[in-house]
């Protein structure tokens, strides 16, 4: 392949090598580092598990086909059918497996390091500094924090890998303009686009490249006039971002309403570049949720001198080396934009700080921090001046201030990714709740056989307090190859389980009807419905109701929780024939109850209760979590 007259001369091309060119031993280096970093991800993903949003999206990729309905999901305002598609490859071979779903994004993460190692050398030939460059891929903050969620990982690992291919397929376009290449670039465009809300870049990075480098034209022509050339490339580029457009249309037409506060969204994106995005290309210091958050309160000195640093840098840039700069407001444009998307899809509102955030970013600034490594020929005068004015300085110092300064600057950075590479390994914000699930999954396979069990509310540590909705047992077991049965309503024992997962035998405490006794019937319902004055108001949200029955034949009764003659709870309660105790989940607050049969069957209400459930330790009642309705995970047309 010969090089377009636009493309950067290295020095293997110097020496007669073409620009795809490496040296095995740089191939074998790079396919080392593919290799750590993927055993460095499974690694650190040991001491944590599935959390908040992963439990929906595995419980979806168990229970359906692998169809547009589940693909396509609008699933937290995210456009990602290749990651719903990676959760269900995953699904179907490892059901369950934590560590399988986990390794599986890993892969995908390391094989992107391979991919963005092949275009830095179809773009200039390689580099021995762009090793910095592979290990801001490959272990900085961006993409760590994000793969340590699954949700995150599903979102944004398939985008790096996809993103690099697609400029990688129009590099060689570019040098070979042949038809078929053209197909080859509109196909990896639209699987960008399909990985990732963010797939729109492939276009926008193209043309940055396009217009700084020249790529595709001679070298001397202007920025405006290698883009007209290029029109054709830049369309099948764009086209597929078409159907991100529709996506999100149809999104606004029956989604929530967002209110955009211009002030607060620019404060946000100001925010992310100073605090995450300029100290994470030192590497840290790591935290899971950013530079300056609850979890870390205070802006760093090292985050200061990174600041610093990066206007030095990028001012010395605009004076000796104006194309790299160029490239450098192109990529600050591009992950502005993408923070202000995210701004939108949080409501347009004030936005927390959190890595994942600036992660899609990693692409642009990858791009730009190699560029500004990579001089082309006419380029290097200016710098071999400003070179020989610090050498001459650096010569000038004692041996001792020497010292000082090189072991100040590398204990900055050796501190620095040291942090970001150990910390998450021992600080893994999902370990709170791996005890919690091992014990759960365990003590479900004691359940009785055939015993169907109540949806309970899980701990909030193993969800978080942002979960898209009330998170059960039920919800957090779904994945699994076989999960215990649940209802809406048990007969007999309620089974259930503690904070710490076990599973215990229950009772229900709470509000009692009035009258209610051992003795006799509270109430006799043969058809009609009957209402049952609470002795107090049952001011629970959730709540379970405990029902003694005694029926001449089973049959339905629909309760009703009911707050001044209004409904604001139902269930259904299959009540057995004989003497029984009935439990079903039952929401809302109210200070009366209303069951109606559904059948002609004498039945004798013995006693009701709206409480909470409890089980019985060595320290006295301990309360478990509430009772939730049944959730179906099915997608699609009767669903």
């Amino acid at each position: 392949m010969n090089p377009a007259p636009s493309r950067e001369m290295s020095d293997v091309e110097s020496k007669g090598k073409p620009s795809w060119w490496a040296p095995r031993s740089t191939s074998l280096i790079v396919g080392l580092l593919v290799l750590v970093n993927f055993v460095y991800r499974g690694v650190i993903s040991r001491p944590g598990y599935f959390w908040q949003d992963d439990y929906y999206i595995t419980a979806w990729a168990q229970a359906n086909p692998l169809n547009g309905w589940y693909l396509f999901l609008p699933f937290s305002d995210h456009f990602q059918p290749l990651g719903f598609g990676l959760a269900w490859i995953s699904q179907r071979l490892f059901p369950g497996s934590y560590t399988a779903a986990m390794l599986w994004t890993a892969l995908v993460y390391a094989a992107s390091i391979w991919v963005f190692y092949r275009l830095l050398i179809q773009l200039y030939g390689w580099r021995t500094q762009f090793y910095l460059v592979l290990l801001l891929w490959s272990f900085s903050v961006f993409t760590v924090q994000s793969y340590l969620w699954y949700a995150a990982s599903l979102y944004l690992a398939p985008y790096l890998l996809i993103v690099p291919l697609a400029l990688l397929a129009t590099v060689k376009y570019l040098d070979d303009p042949r038809w078929w290449r053209l197909v080859v670039v509109f196909c990896v465009s639209s699987l960008a686009v399909l990985a990732h809300t963010f797939g729109f870049v492939v276009p926008v990075l193209s043309a940055v490249l396009i217009a700084v480098m020249r790529l595709g034209s001679d070298s001397n022509s202007a920025w405006w006039f290698a883009l007209r050339r290029q029109w054709l490339l830049l369309l099948v580029q764009v086209l597929p971002s078409i159907l991100t457009v529709v996506f999100y249309l149809q999104r606004s037409a029956s989604g929530r309403g967002v209110t955009l506060d211009p002030i607060a969204s620019f404060l946000f994106v100001v925010r992310e570049f100073i605090w995450v995005v300029i100290p994470g290309m030192v590497g840290g210091p790591w935290r899971y949720n950013g530079f300056l958050s609850p979890e870390f309160p205070l802006f760093t000195a090292l985050g200061g001198f990174a600041v610093v640093q990066f206007v030095v840098f990028v001012a010395l840039l605009a004076k000796f080396k104006p194309r790299a700069f160029a490239l450098w407001i192109g990529a600050i444009v591009i992950i502005s934009g993408q923070l202000g998307a995210v701004t939108l899809g949080r409501g347009g509102g004030e936005t927390a700080l959190v890595v994942r955030y600036a992660a899609p970013g990693l692409i642009a600034l990858a791009l730009a921090v190699s560029y500004s490594m990579a001089a082309r020929p006419h380029e290097v005068a200016p710098w071999r001046s400003v070179g020989a004015d610090v050498a001459l300085m650096w010569r000038r110092f004692t041996p001792v201030a020497k010292g000082v300064v090189v072991l100040a600057l590398g204990q900055i950075y050796l501190v620095s990714f040291s942090v970001s590479v150990f910390t998450p390994a021992f600080e893994s914000p999902f370990a709170l709740n791996r005890m919690y699930m091992e014990e759960l999954i365990g003590s479900s396979k004691s359940i009785p056989v055939g015993t169907a069990l109540l949806p309970q509310f899980v701990p909030n540590r193993v969800v978080g307090i942002n979960a898209p909705g009330p998170t059960s047992t039920q919800l957090v077991l779904a994945n699994q190859s076989s999960p215990p049965l649940f209802a809406d309503s048990v007969t007999g024992v309620l089974w259930g389980f503690t904070d710490e997962g076990d599973l215990v035998e229950q009772t229900v405490w709470g509000v009692e009807t009035a009258g209610a006794t051992d003795q006799d019937c509270v109430a006799r319902v043969t058809g009609d419905p009957v209402t049952l004055q609470l002795v107090q108001p049952a001011e629970y949200g959730y709540a379970t109701i405990a029902l003694g029955t005694l029926a001449q034949s089973q049959v339905d009764l629909d309760i009703e929780l009911m707050s001044d003659e209004a409904v604001v709870g139902s269930t259904v309660v299959a009540v057995a024939a004989g003497l029984n105790r009935s439990f079903s989940g039952l929401a809302g607050e109210g200070d009366s109850v209303r069951i109606s049969p559904r059948g002609d069957a004498l039945i004798c209400i013995t006693d009701v209760v709206v409480g909470e459930r409890f089980h019985l330790a060595e320290g006295g009642w301990t309360q478990d979590g509430s009772s939730l309705p049944t959730q179906s995970f099915r997608l699609g047309p009767g669903a």
